[in-house]
């Protein structure tokens, strides 16, 4: 059985979904949270609602959370994708990306990817992307871009998070 500790752990990253992610991760943390519940006795229930963690609310926008499901799903199916990108200076671009992995960091959502574009790793911040196209085009473990790569070089970048 949990532990008073284990079911704060279990709540408390369940909430932090809730509070910042797109509404199919929401979902999953309402139902994985009502399972926890339901497996547990009366006398640990009481740390499912009063576990004495408060989350901060991170809401995105709509469009934020739109285009996280979306990317999401790529990242899942590791589908190439297509987008228009506003950039720091306001030029809007438009890569071609292996989308690696999706990012919560200072709160902001961002993209991790390998820009076919470019030829390099790049991050892409999601509340900058618009007009996302997810290809048919698929991608395999390439040696040199996967998101460990991706990580480390970040890392090496100073933009490890």
């Amino acid at each position: 059985m949990f532990t008073p500790e284990e079911i704060q752990a279990l709540v408390f990253g369940a909430r932090l979904v809730q509070s910042c992610a797109d509404e199919g991760l929401q979902a999953a943390a309402d139902t994985a949270i009502a399972k926890v519940d339901a497996a547990l006795p009366a006398s640990l229930k009481v740390w499912i609602d009063d576990s004495g963690l408060v989350v901060p609310d991170f809401r995105v926008s709509v469009e934020v959370n739109r285009a996280l499901r979306e990317l999401r799903a790529a990242v899942s199916l590791r589908r190439v994708v297509t987008f228009q990108y506003t950039q720091g200076d306001g030029v809007i671009v438009a890569p071609r990306v292996r989308p690696l992995c999706l990012r919560y960091i200072g709160g902001t959502w961002t993209l991790g990817g390998w820009s076919a574009t470019e030829s390099a790793f790049r991050v892409f911040r999601v509340y900058r992307i618009q007009a996302i196209e997810i290809t048919q085009e698929r991608y395999g473990h390439e040696s040199g871009r996967t998101v460990a790569d991706f990580l480390a070089a970040a890392e090496r970048l100073g933009a490890g998070g």
